[in-house]
């Protein structure tokens, strides 16, 4: 919405800026997404800003949560 607005106004000094914030912004709600849908929302980040050095941070977060997830799964049985 904000976007649209400075687009209208011809305001493009924060252009530059949309990609980083909306890649880190999908890197944080991916957070609560453990599975397929985190993972394809943690891509989704890459893929708009390839150069955001969070994607490796949250990765590992993501890989350890996961293992401890299969890892109490494994226990249960």
């Amino acid at each position: 919405m904000i976007r649209l607005w400075l687009s209208e106004e011809g305001i493009h000094e924060f252009d530059y800026l949309y990609k980083p914030a909306l890649a880190n912004q999908i890197l944080r709600e991916s957070r609560h997404f453990v599975g397929i849908k985190g993972l394809m929302m943690i891509a989704r980040s890459f893929l708009l800003w390839s150069r955001n050095p969070k994607v490796k941070e949250q990765l590992r977060w993501y890989f350890e949560k996961l293992k401890n997830k299969i890892s109490i799964q494994r226990k249960g049985k």
